[in-house]
C-alpha cells in the first residue's frame, strides 16, 4: 500500500470510529453527524453506507419496528456490531453481563457467596463466557472484549492485578492473562472503582460528575478514585486513590489506616470488641453486615454510636483531601450507602469546621456504577477495533 493509501485507510477508520461514538448515545441523522464531524453530507451518506455494510449500523427507516419506522433519516449501532462481557469482582459475588455497543445490556449471571476466590471460580467464569459465546455466534453476534473489574492495586504496565484481599488465594494467577488464555479473547483488566467513577460520570442519574470529583468507596474495604479534568488519576504505577491506606489515630491514639476504622469490616470489628467488653446490643455474637443495618434503623445505641464515629473520621478523611486537591465535589460509593442521609449527615459533622461548600452525596447508580463503567471503557475499545474491520 503506497502511504497515500495508508493515509486514506487511516481517515476513513477515524471517520468510523468517530460515527460510532456519536451513535452511541443516541440516534443521529446524517445531517447531525456531518455537522458534528464538520464533513459534507454525501461524505457522511458514502461512509454510512459502508458501515452499513459492516453491519455496523442501521438506518432505522429500514427496521421492523413500527415505532422507529418514522425516524426515516436517523440511523443507530446494530446489535451485530458486536458484544461487550464484563466481569465484575464485588464484594460477596461475581456477576457477568453482556451488552451491545450501544451500552444496552441484554444477559446477565451472578454468582453468589464469593468473597474470596480460587482457581475454579475462575474456571467457572470461563465455562459461563464460553458456553455464552457459542450461543451469541448462532445468532451472528461476536464478542469483541471482556472487559474485567477488580478491587486492590492493578499494575498499569503489566495491567495485572498487584496486591487484592480478594485474590489473596490465587495471587500468583496473572487473572488477565489467564483468562486470555483460557477465552481466546481481548481482555481489558481495570480497578472496580475507577470504572465507578466513569460510570457516574457518564451515566449518573441525579447530578454528573463534570471535570473534578474524588469518589471514596467504603465496603469491606476502601478505595477510591480521583477524577481530575475528566481523567482518572492512576499515579506512576496505577495505584493512586487508595484512601484507605491513609495514616491517622483513632479514638485511643493508636496508629491506624483509614480502612481499619472505616470499612465495613472495620464497623463489625469495632462492635465485636464492644460486645466482648460487655456493652449490650441486638446484635448476635455471629452477624453479618446486614444485621447491622437492622441494628442502625432500630436505634440500637452500640451500633449508632461505632457508626457515628466512623463517619466522622470519613468527615475527617475527606477534609484532609480537600486541602490536598482543592476539590469541593465528593461522592460515597459501596455498600455503607445502605445506613442512609444520617450517615452523610454525620460524616458532614466530621469535616473541618473551616472547609466550606463542599459537597458530599452517595453516588446515584448504586453498585451498577462499575458494570456501566466497564461497558464506556469497553466501548471506547471496541469502536477502534471494529473501525477496522
Amino acid at each position: 500500500m503506497t502511504a497515500q493509501g495508508v493515509k486514506n485507510t487511516g481517515i476513513r477508520e477515524n471517520n468510523i470510529e468517530s460515527i460510532l461514538r456519536l451513535l452511541y448515545t443516541k440516534k443521529l441523522s446524517a445531517t447531525h453527524i456531518a455537522k458534528a464531524l464538520k464533513l459534507s453530507k454525501t461524505a457522511v451518506f458514502k461512509i454510512l453506507s459502508e458501515m452499513e455494510g459492516m453491519n455496523l449500523v442501521e438506518n432505522l427507516a429500514d427496521s421492523d419496528n413500527e415505532n422507529e419506522k418514522y425516524k426515516r433519516t436517523l440511523y443507530a449501532i446494530k446489535q451485530e456490531a458486536g458484544i461487550l462481557g464484563v466481569v465484575e469482582f464485588g464484594s460477596t459475588y461475581i456477576k457477568i453481563v453482556f451488552s451491545y455497543l450501544n451500552g444496552e445490556i441484554f444477559d446477565e449471571t451472578i454468582i453468589e457467596d464469593r468473597e474470596f476466590l480460587n482457581l475454579d471460580d475462575l474456571n467457572e467464569i470461563c465455562t459461563i463466557i464460553l458456553n455464552k459465546k457459542k450461543q451469541f455466534e448462532k445468532d451472528f453476534l461476536s464478542i469483541i472484549s471482556i472487559i474485567v473489574s477488580a478491587p486492590g492495586q492493578i499494575n498499569k504496565f503489566t495491567d495485572e492485578i498487584e496486591n487484592s484481599v480478594k485474590f489473596n488465594l490465587i495471587k500468583d494467577v496473572s487473572v488477565r492473562a489467564f483468562f486470555e488464555e483460557k477465552l481466546h479473547l481481548n481482555v481489558i483488566l481495570k480497578n472496580d472503582i475507577n470504572l465507578a467513577i466513569i460510570g457516574e460520570q457518564h451515566y449518573g442519574k441525579i447530578e454528573r460528575i463534570t471535570e473534578n470529583g474524588i469518589l471514596i468507596y467504603v465496603d469491606s474495604g476502601m478505595g477510591g478514585a480521583i477524577l481530575n479534568e475528566n481523567k482518572i488519576i492512576e499515579g506512576d504505577h496505577g495505584y493512586a486513590a487508595e484512601f484507605g491506606l491513609i495514616s491517622t489515630y483513632d479514638q485511643f491514639g493508636n496508629n491506624l489506616v483509614y480502612d481499619l476504622i472505616c470499612s465495613i469490616n472495620s464497623i463489625k470489628k469495632q462492635i465485636t470488641y464492644q460486645q466482648f467488653m460487655g456493652k449490650s446490643t441486638m446484635i448476635g455474637e455471629k452477624f453479618r453486615y446486614r444485621d447491622v443495618v437492622k441494628a442502625f434503623y432500630e436505634k440500637d445505641a452500640l451500633v449508632l454510636e461505632v457508626v457515628k464515629y466512623t463517619a466522622h473520621k470519613l468527615g475527617e478523611l475527606i477534609s484532609n483531601l480537600s486541602y490536598i486537591f482543592n476539590y469541593r465535589q465528593f461522592f460515597v460509593g459501596g455498600r455503607i450507602k445502605s445506613l442512609g442521609q444520617q450517615y452523610l449527615d454525620w460524616v458532614l459533622e466530621g469535616l473541618d469546621p473551616k472547609i466550606k461548600d463542599i459537597s458530599i452525596k452517595f453516588t446515584t447508580l448504586g453498585d451498577e456504577n462499575i458494570i456501566y463503567g466497564a461497558i464506556h471503557v469497553g466501548v471506547t475499545n471496541a469502536f477502534g477495533v471494529v473501525a477496522k474491520k
